[in-house]
C-alpha cells in the first residue's frame, strides 16, 4: 500500500506506516464494517452494519476511554486492517467489537484461520507509545514480551468462556457459505472442550504475537528486532508455534481524525 513498507516471511511480518495515505483510508472504508462486526454481518443490508453506522458505533465505544485504552483500540484496529489487506493466508474469524455490549472485548484479541494449514492462530495485540528512556527497538521488544506473557497466561487458565466467546464470534463473523466455517467452529469447540476438562495449555496453540508502536516514524525500529524476538522464542515450548507481527506509526491522531471526519 502507498505510504507503507512491509516485509512478510513465514515467521514474522514487519510494517512501517510512513504516511496515512489515501490508499490506506480507502482500505479502511472498504473493510471497516467487516473488521468491527465480521464478514457475515458486514455483507448484510441492515442499516446498522453500514460504514457510516459502524463508524458512529466505533466512536461511541472509543470516547471516554483512558488514553492507554484508546491507544490499544487504535492499535488493534490497525493490526486487523493490515492483516486483512496484505496477509492473504490468515483470515480473521472474529470481530473487533464486543458483540454483547460496548465494553472491551473479553478473551482473545483476534482469532485467525490459516487456510494453507487449517490451523487457528490466537492473536494478542499490545500497543503503546515509546517507553521512557528506551529506543524504538527496546519498546517493540517490551510490547512483544508483554503480548507473549499475557497470552501464555490466558491460554493456560482454562477459561471456557474465552473459547465460547471465540465460537460466538466465528458463527457471526464467517460467511455461512465459506467452506472453512465448519472447520473453524470444530477447532474452537475442540479447544473449548479441552479447557472445560482443564486440559488446555498454551503448548497446543499457535500464537500471533503483535506489537504496535506509536512513535516518530523517522526513528523506526529495526527488522532485526522482530527476527531476534522470533529466534529467541519460537523454540521455547511456550506455544505450538509463533508468528511475530510488528507495526510502527507515528501517532494515532490521523486515524482518529479520519474516522471522526468520515462519521460526520
Amino acid at each position: 500500500m502507498d505510504g507503507v513498507s512491509i516485509t512478510i516471511s513465514d515467521t514474522y511480518t514487519v510494517c512501517h506506516i510512513h504516511d496515512f495515505s489515501e490508499e490506506m483510508k480507502e482500505s479502511l472504508r472498504k473493510n471497516f464494517s467487516q473488521i468491527c462486526y465480521g464478514k457475515n454481518k458486514a455483507t448484510r443490508t441492515t442499516e446498522s452494519y453500514t460504514y457510516k453506522s459502524t463508524l458512529k458505533e466505533f466512536l461511541i465505544r472509543y470516547e471516554n476511554k483512558t488514553v492507554q485504552t484508546k491507544i490499544g483500540l487504535i492499535g488493534e484496529l490497525i493490526s486487523h486492517a493490515v492483516i486483512i489487506e496484505v496477509m492473504e493466508d490468515y483470515i480473521p474469524v472474529s470481530a473487533f467489537f464486543n458483540l454483547e455490549e460496548r465494553s472491551l472485548k473479553k478473551g482473545y484479541d483476534v482469532m485467525l484461520f490459516k487456510e494453507s494449514t487449517n490451523e487457528l492462530w490466537v492473536t494478542e495485540v499490545k500497543a503503546g507509545n515509546i517507553h521512557k528512556g528506551k529506543t524504538s527497538n527496546d519498546t517493540v521488544k517490551d510490547l512483544l514480551t508483554s503480548a507473549r506473557n499475557d497470552l501464555n497466561k490466558r491460554l493456560n487458565e482454562n477459561h471456557v468462556s474465552y473459547w465460547q466467546n471465540a465460537i460466538n464470534h466465528a458463527w457471526l463473523a464467517i460467511n455461512n457459505n465459506s467452506d472453512y466455517k465448519d472447520t473453524v467452529i470444530e477447532l474452537l469447540e475442540g479447544a473449548s472442550d479441552k479447557a472445560d476438562k482443564s486440559e488446555s495449555t498454551s503448548h497446543d496453540d499457535n500464537a500471533f504475537l503483535t506489537s504496535v508502536l506509536f512513535h516518530d516514524i523517522n526513528e523506526p525500529f529495526s527488522d532485526v528486532t522482530a527476527t531476534t524476538f522470533y529466534d529467541e522464542n519460537h523454540n521455547s515450548g511456550v506455544f505450538k508455534a509463533i508468528h511475530v507481527f510488528t507495526i510502527q506509526k507515528s501517532t494515532i491522531e490521523k486515524v482518529v481524525d479520519f474516522l471522526k471526519d468520515e462519521a460526520s
